[in-house]
């Protein structure tokens, strides 16, 4: 979990519940895990700075920009702050409000597929060769095999009759003492 300002609870606090219109309006999108199933906070303290959104398991920081982020200093105390999450393992996306409330269709396909390669990155897919079960090769493992792939009871009575049966394997038990055994 990342560390905090405590002080900055507070100030989070009042700004969740005075968001701007194109912060209302991304909210919208990101929240109820509507993304990919991840979790967004939403004004959420990360080290001195409160983030707009945030997204743990994607290690994502959202921004949404007003006007004074064109400014000088505003540029500066960005780069500052995105050097900051970004030293924290964090990626950061900034979008200015006209984007948001002009083209919400067009940020949210670029947060969908950001948040996709985030993940992917944390779970590599799987090759297309595997099968499934546990990496020890198979000559190591242990297994319980059952008698027949048929009805056990028919399996166990040819057993003790003494005639094979057909479809039992030649690698099952044939004594009824070994019901099920274990192989390695």
């Amino acid at each position: 979990m990342l560390r905090y300002n405590r002080t900055n609870k507070a100030n989070a606090r009042q700004l969740r519940t005075h968001m701007t219109d194109s912060e209302r309006a991304l909210w919208a999108r990101l929240r109820r895990k509507q993304i990919l199933g991840v979790q967004f906070y939403r004004q959420k303290p990360v080290g001195n700075y409160i983030v707009d959104f945030y997204a743990p398991a994607a290690k994502l920081v959202i921004e949404v920009d007003g006007s004074q982020h064109s400014a000088a200093e505003g540029r500066r105390k960005d780069l500052q702050r995105d050097r900051y999450l970004t030293a924290q393992g964090l990626l950061v996306l900034r979008f200015d409000n006209l984007q948001v409330l002009q083209n919400p269709e067009a940020v949210t396909e670029r947060i969908i597929s950001v948040v996709r390669e985030r993940l992917e990155e944390k779970n590599p897919p799987q090759s297309p060769f595997f099968k499934g079960g546990s990496r020890t090769p198979s000559h190591q493992r242990i297994s319980v095999t059952s008698r027949s792939r048929s009805s056990p009871a028919h399996a166990w009575s040819a057993v003790i009759a003494g005639t094979p049966n057909p479809t039992a394997s030649a690698t099952h038990a044939r004594s009824p003492s070994d019901r099920p055994y274990w192989r390695v």
